[in-house]
């Protein structure tokens, strides 16, 4: 019986050793990435050059902290308003926790407002959403850059680099709703409605290719090249003219919209799809004839829309 109590005693005598060993491990750990300098100086000797100043020096090693310390130890309170938390932990850790957007000198102005302009001047951008939303509220606080602490700089540069990903996951795939837009294809396909719509699924490593190039060339590398996209983006500024000055004209219900009819809301009609470019022939007609059926047609196959002129 003794023998047995003491073999239990030494069980758990040692269970209760390996668990204060990891604890203790853990804890090492935690605190050499936070508070030792000197560690992380070593992991970064890399990054400095030989002419480096002490101040560039003491500037990236306190950002470094300061940017683990929001990302890692206290990410659950810096991502309640931030996004893309996975995005940008991989994309400091593969830089070595290093600000992107600052430097001990102050804002990268430059590569900040190239940024900027990008979606500022976007033309498929949405500008009540919530991109736009972040873009201006960075702005306004870039520019109020001034008297910032360093751990209020390194959460910009995580809300700038976190707005970077968004920006450039829409430039990618849009702002369409894929899982209701295939299904929609589906649809279309199984009643033997034509649409002209191609859909591919672009694959790229934002955080490689972040890490690389400045913004701008990155913004060029993930824009689509194919698909007649440069005109559909064309057509988009043409159409938001359009709605600028007043938006289409609506076509009242007429029993005059029928093959081989004539009249008032015909010519509206012809006029609109001339607009959109559906409408093809020449002449002032305002008959219902096979060249306004064929107008119509294009506009429903289009939309999605079975073509039944």
């Amino acid at each position: 019986m003794n023998n047995l109590k003491n073999i239990l005693f030494i069980i758990i005598t040692i269970m209760l050793a390996v668990v204060i060993e990891a604890m203790t491990v853990n804890s090492m750990q935690k605190v050499n990435r936070i508070n030792d300098p000197f560690e992380t100086l070593t992991l970064k000797k890399d990054l400095y050059r030989k002419d480096v100043s002490l101040s560039e020096i003491i500037y990236s090693e306190k950002s470094t902290k300061a940017l683990m310390q929001l990302i890692i130890d206290n990410g659950d309170t810096t991502f309640k308003n931030i996004s893309n938390r996975d995005f940008i932990h991989k994309f400091y850790q593969k830089n070595g926790f290093t600000p992107m957007w600052f430097t001990n000198k102050g804002v990268k102005s430059k590569a900040v407002n190239d940024i900027f302009k990008i979606v500022e001047n976007d033309a498929m951008l949405d500008k009540r959403g919530n991109i736009y939303k972040r873009y201006k509220y960075l702005k306004n606080r870039f520019a109020q850059k001034s008297n910032l602490s360093i751990d209020e700089q390194m959460k910009l540069d995580i809300e700038l680099s976190s707005l970077c990903k968004s920006y450039l996951s829409f430039n990618i795939y849009g702002s369409i709703k894929w899982w209701d837009f295939k299904n929609r294809l589906k649809w279309l396909r199984q009643n033997k409605i034509p649409a002209d719509w191609v859909t591919y699924t672009p694959k790229y490593d934002i955080v490689e290719l972040m890490s690389k190039y400045p913004f701008p060339q990155v913004v060029d590398i993930t824009t689509p090249r194919s698909f007649g996209y440069k005109k559909m983006l064309a057509e988009l500024k043409r159409l938001k003219n359009i709605r600028r000055n007043g938006g289409w004209r609506k076509i009242p219900n007429s029993s005059q919209l029928r093959y081989g009819k004539s009249g008032k809301v015909v010519a509206q009609l012809i006029n609109r799809l001339k607009s959109s470019g559906d409408y093809r022939c020449d002449g002032n007609n305002q008959k219902y004839d096979r060249c306004l059926k064929q107008a119509v047609k294009r506009f429903q196959k289009r939309h999605g829309l079975y073509p039944n002129g």
